[in-house]
């Protein structure tokens, strides 16, 4: 069985090997056994690969003015060779793992008992909301910008009366359960959001159960006053199977008390942003009016004590979690991340990298004792490897926020979680035991990136690649390093010179792109005595780790490592995200994955292919697209099949046999009938093959009529 991800983790140790007496490590004093030079290196693009030309907007790739010719030459940069071996070595050295941004992830899943118990309580059988509402308000100081809170009471209130009061007071249709955002919904209804209602506070019966809360009865008029506030409407509502969301709010004009809410700023931009950490559309709204002076509305929590320790802009809003990716680190070993007021301790990484470090207010830090040069293009393969494309793809990756595949989870072996109750009880960053899955890696799978599919969406980017075959030469110098610091550098570059292991470099990494192949040409110690070979400092490595590490080849973490990098192993690996796709109604990552309790195992793990987990092809999305697109082609040219789209199977049964509808209106069939899903298909085949009843005339007698036939298979 197989959980398809284009990622996988080499797994956090619990065990940092610390750097022996650092304190030693002197620039302007070099170690006995110390050795200077460089190693030439040779990069062989195994798949395209593609690093964005920083100096300008277009989409070549990264290249310079080279020479007395001022020849534009492509290179990739010595930061980017450097990240990419600096990352190898971590792992290989069991440094720390702290080359991470921490930031404090949310959680918004309806399906999960931690998430319902922090956002409702239930008294008596009832769910009662713990959410309350308010206005957040800004100000600029001189010592920045204040947000202020002020609590106010709210009601729920029905779209279809929403839709209702509009019409009788504007004279004009506005449609609110169609799928958008709240912006949308704004435009849509313009800027008369003040409006006088009553209400009535009761238990009312939801899907989930009774709920309690104050629902409006008239609007309008009655003795309070309040504002309209939208949110999204991320499915169009079905009021014939009462399937999809159909409330909205009213925000009592009642508050009066503000509260200084400034410090929970960081969390909430964060939380709405986008991958590249951009205000998503809904936030920039808002971002907007605060800034002109207009209060923004949202939903908060409060702790034990009373205090705002959230807040969100929909009623089941994005909660942030109580750990930060830190405390699922520290939790393997605090030495990881050690705190600002707690003693920072190199490992191998830092001290061949260099490092700073800030603590109680002090700055530590060491220069580096590695230099990356550029890697320039050779002549040859200038002229004999062209760009690709350009090609439009999405580049960007989800937020870290999946927690089956990004935190550590306790797996049977069908690489399902254990069950709590009726659910699967999935770790996440609000259990306080929680751990980080490990370094995240894309493994070297043994193909090639497609280059002609066109991804929907509106966050692709265009760029232009070059081929596989290209090559190119650089140096990486080093000073003063000890032999075996000089073969953990050997080492991370060749993976213990391992010529079955490539290195990925730079984006379109989840796609498939950046596969190298990375080659030592020539390693040149300056006043070498010994003229020791590269397998030499390659041992006095192992042997330095297997001292710190008894049987460290043989460690989880090395293993997970050179089976990623391996591109002879599981060459078909399945390397594309789980699809998320609204306009479909597609989401793998909760149908497919969490519903059924799964969670990512190592890369090496065997597993057998299980048909139960149906994950559907980029193809099989597109296919889905074209469905939809054919369906609204239809629906604008005839509303009628939009009706008969969303009948039930029993109801299409019925609309056939309706001898109240004429011939004639029930010509849309066939309009109709490639449309369908294949369960109401298969209703006319099958009465069509069993030639006989009610349905099999009406439809035998529109074909007669119509001189157009269904199709029998």
């Amino acid at each position: 069985m197989s959980v398809k991800s284009p990622y996988n983790f080499v797994p956090i140790s619990n065990r940092v090997v610390a750097y022996e007496k650092p304190e030693q490590v002197l620039h302007d004093i070099p170690f006995s056994d110390g050795l200077s030079g460089y190693i030439e290196v040779k990069l062989i693009t195994q798949t395209p690969i593609y690093i964005r030309n920083s100096g300008n907007n277009n989409n070549d790739f990264f290249n310079a003015h080279i020479g007395k010719n001022n020849t534009v030459s492509r290179i990739i940069p010595g930061t980017s060779l450097k990240g990419t071996i600096r990352n190898v070595l971590e792992i290989i050295s069991f440094s720390k793992l702290n080359k991470v941004t921490d930031h404090r992830y949310s959680i918004r899943d309806l399906s999960y008992s931690k998430y319902q118990s922090k956002m409702t309580e239930k008294v008596a059988g009832v769910i009662h909301p713990k959410v309350k509402a308010g206005w957040i308000s800004q100000m600029s100081t001189g010592n920045g910008i204040i947000w202020n809170l002020t609590p106010c009471k709210y009601a729920r209130v029905e779209l279809k009366d929403l839709e209702t009061y509009y019409f009788n007071t504007y004279h004009n249709n506005v449609r609110l359960n169609d799928r958008m955002s709240s912006i949308v919904k704004y435009q849509r209804w313009g800027n008369n959001l003040n409006i006088q209602f009553d209400y009535k506070e009761g238990d009312y019966q939801h899907s989930p159960g009774k709920i309690h809360y104050k629902k409006v009865t008239t609007l309008g008029s009655g003795k309070y006053s309040g504002t309209i506030v939208f949110t999204g409407q991320p499915f169009r509502r079905n009021e014939k199977k009462r399937k999809g969301k159909h409330m909205e709010f009213i925000f009592f004009n009642d508050g009066k008390t503000s509260y200084d809410v400034t410090a929970l700023k960081k969390d909430f931009e964060f939380i709405h942003s986008n991958e590249n950490e951009e205000p998503n559309d809904e936030w920039k709204y808002w971002k907007k009016k605060l800034s002109i002076g207009e209060p923004m509305p949202v939903f908060y929590l409060e702790d034990e004590s009373g205090n705002v320790e959230s807040f969100g802009l929909a009623m089941m809003y994005r909660l942030p979690y109580p750990n930060k990716i830190s405390d699922a680190i520290r939790n393997s070993n605090a030495k990881h991340f050690p705190k600002n007021n707690e003693k920072y301790i190199p490992d191998l990484s830092d001290m061949l990298f260099g490092f700073t470090h800030n603590i109680n207010g002090k700055n530590l830090a060491l220069k580096g004792r590695i230099q990356f040069g550029h890697l320039f293009e050779t002549k040859e393969s200038a002229q004999s490897t062209n760009a690709l494309g350009p090609i439009t793809k999405i580049l960007g990756s989800p937020k870290p926020t999946f927690y089956p595949y990004y935190i550590q989870q306790k797996i049977d072996n069908n690489l399902q979680v254990p069950k709590k109750g009726n659910k699967y009880d999935y770790k996440t960053l609000m259990d306080n035991d929680v751990e980080l899955k490990g370094w995240k890696r894309y493994p070297s799978e043994n193909n090639q990136p497609d280059l002609n599919s066109m991804p929907a969406g509106n966050t692709t980017t265009t760029f232009e690649p070059i081929a596989k075959n290209a090559e190119f030469f650089g140096k990486i110098k080093f000073f003063n390093l000890r032999p075996f610091e000089l073969g953990a550098l050997l080492w991370a570059i060749s993976f213990g010179n391992n010529s079955s292991c490539q290195h990925k470099i730079g984006m379109g990494k989840p796609l498939g792109f950046g596969r190298v192949l990375l080659e030592t040409s020539d390693l040149k110690i300056f006043y070498d005595r010994e003229a020791h070979d590269i397998s030499y400092f390659l041992k006095e490595f192992e042997n330095y780790m297997n001292h710190k590490i008894p049987n460290w080849s043989q460690t989880e973490q090395i293993k997970e490592l050179i089976t990623m990098a391996d591109v002879s192993y599981r060459s078909n690996y399945a390397s594309e995200y789980p699809i998320l796709d609204p306009d479909t109604n597609t989401n793998e990552f909760v149908r497919e994955i969490k519903n059924r309790g799964y969670a990512l195992p190592k890369y090496s793990q065997d597993s057998s292919k299980d048909t139960n987990i149906k994950i559907l092809s980029s193809e099989k999305i597109r296919q889905q697209k074209q469905v939809e697109q054919k369906k609204k082609e239809a629906i604008s040219k005839n509303p009628e099949i939009d009706k008969i789209l969303n009948l039930t199977n029993s109801e299409l049964k019925g609309y056939i046999k309706d001898e109240s509808i004429s011939l004639h209106d029930k010509k849309v069939l066939f309009d109709v009938y490639p449309l369908l899903p294949k369960s109401k298909q298969k209703i006319i085949m099958d009465n069509l093959h069993k030639r006989k009843g009610a349905i099999f005339k009406i439809l035998v007698a529109l074909e007669n009529q119509f001189g157009r036939t269904f199709p029998r298979n």
